[in-house]
């Protein structure tokens, strides 16, 4: 009985790394992204990468770069966030494939946000 309940385990955790490894794949990397706002247009990189156990992330642009909080993709979702100032600006939507599709901004107004992998 003990064999059976370590073969059940060592397949549930092995499960488990390929499946990471699959979505670090799919979602990890750089996404090169242009955000059209009223004070003028932004282009820039949001870098996605695993530490081990989650998913970490940073916005690059001309102005320098900032950190991702809270990174959070399931099933293909993305929701994070960051702060500038005393402003709180989430990002949140979808992958597919080779493209991101959704939103970013303070929760009041948001605006679309769409970025494309580097290949």
């Amino acid at each position: 009985m003990i064999k059976v309940f370590l073969v059940v385990v060592s397949v549930v955790l092995l499960s488990g790394c390929g499946t990471t490894k699959m979505a670090i794949k799919k979602y990890g990397g750089s996404w090169e992204y242009q955000l059209d706002t009223p004070e003028g247009s932004f282009k820039g990189v949001m870098v996605i990468s695993h530490d081990g156990e989650k998913f970490i992330g940073r916005i690059d642009s001309d102005q320098g770069s900032i950190d991702l909080e809270d990174l959070k993709i399931e099933e293909g979702n993305l929701t994070t966030h960051f702060s500038v100032g005393s402003y709180l600006i989430e990002i949140s939507g979808e992958f597919n494939e080779d493209e991101f599709t959704g939103t970013i901004g303070p929760p009041e107004y948001q605006m679309p946000f769409t970025a494309a992998r580097v290949k």
